[in-house]
């Protein structure tokens, strides 16, 4: 028995198929590979193909580990061949390190390959890596950086860059820090009896004090102070002019400030004055009728501020707003001018003089002549 066609050196690309063929001049049911001194039995990598006289041995998605010399044996006679990988035999010549950084610090993985321009993959135990606001990978030539940013505890794991099937790892340990903001208040802009929400979020859960103005602001009927886990609240209800202010939230190793700017709200003259004309002593009556029904409002007449007296009664009912003067007088008589907020409105009061009327009248007289006549 003899070769008739001998195994031959066989050069292939990485991850692809390689195949050593041979025949013989004698049908044979099996044949034996090997692998230098390893015997070669099918399994995922290899299969084996026996067909009488003709021998293949089929060698699955190379690497440039499986380089080596393959044999076939048969009836005391083999026949050698050698299997090249083809490829870039990409090493890593700087590799990723272990990291301890405190709480709130930035992470950095750094790895240096032998090739230029490499695709580098990154993982997070095992669960690969997307580019976010705390995430930052780089690619520099033959340099690759993994950064990770305000780190956290549960930031904690293992960190593997893979480059053509070539990993590396290294562990990523944090260590317990101060507490700090992770998200910071911001500047708000209302509209008075708005109700305002000032929150931030700190990287654990500890206790802060509320400020405005450097004053503690504590919890009462119009202010909540609220912590649910690490997301702290205060809520403004009702907010006037008052409470426009810088606001700061403690947490005695970290600060946040924001400003509270307030605003006039924009009420509306729904129903306007009408003017009014009375006699003197008589009663003038105004009505006004706004958009917000929870405004002051302020009565002026010829430019003098009204307040209630046992002639003058000012009612509030909401958004209806009412003037009633009682036994008007001639010089009264002008402007009547209402304000609220925003709202202005105005109208004119007349009051005019009580007609003249005989209380008793002439009568017809009958006299005699050269008699006096009186009436």
């Amino acid at each position: 028995m003899d070769f008739v066609v001998p195994l031959k050196d066989v050069s292939v690309p990485e991850k692809k198929q390689a195949k050593f063929e041979c025949a013989i001049t004698k049908d044979v049911a099996k044949v034996m590979w090997h692998r230098g001194d390893d015997v070669i039995t099918s399994d995922q990598k290899y299969d084996i193909i026996d067909d009488g006289k003709k021998h293949m041995l089929v060698i699955n998605c190379c690497e440039f580990e499986d380089e080596d010399d393959y044999t076939v044996a048969v009836l005391g006679r083999t026949s050698t061949a050698r299997l090249a990988v083809e490829g870039i035999r990409l090493k890593v010549v700087s590799p990723l390190r272990d990291q301890t950084v405190k709480e709130g610090a930035t992470a950095r993985f750094e790895l240096e390959l032998s090739h230029d321009d490499v695709p580098v993959t990154w993982y997070r135990n095992e669960v690969k890596v997307h580019p976010s606001r705390t995430l930052l990978t780089l690619a520099e030539g033959r340099r690759h950086v993994l950064e990770i940013k305000d780190v956290t505890l549960d930031d904690i794991c293992q960190v593997k860059a893979e480059a053509k099937g070539v990993p590396c790892m290294a562990n990523l340990t944090v260590i317990e820090g101060d507490a700090y903001f992770t998200v910071k208040l911001q500047d708000y802009t209302a509209v008075e009896k708005d109700q305002v929400v000032l929150e931030c979020e700190l990287n654990k859960e500890v206790d802060v004090i509320w400020y405005r103005n450097q004053a503690e602001v504590r919890p009462s009927k119009t202010v909540a102070v609220r912590a649910e886990g690490r997301r702290r609240t205060l809520v403004l209800k009702r907010v006037g002019h008052e409470d426009a202010g810088q606001y700061t939230c403690d947490c005695g190793t970290d600060k946040t400030t924001a400003a509270l700017h307030i605003e006039a709200r924009q009420v509306k003259v729904l129903r306007p004055l009408y003017g009014a004309e009375v006699f003197d002593g008589e009663t003038a009556r105004f009505q006004v009728e706004l958009s917000e029904d929870d405004v002051h409002g302020q009565w002026k007449l010829n430019g003098q501020v009204l307040d209630p007296t046992a002639d003058v009664e000012i009612v509030e009912d909401g958004a209806k707003h009412t003037l009633v003067l009682y036994n008007c007088k001639v010089p009264q008589t002008g402007e009547v001018a209402f304000s609220a907020a925003n709202a202005r409105c105005q109208a004119n009061l007349k009051v005019k003089e009580l007609p003249v009327s005989f209380i008793t009248p002439l009568s017809d007289l009958h006299v005699y002549e050269r008699d006096e006549a009186k009436s």
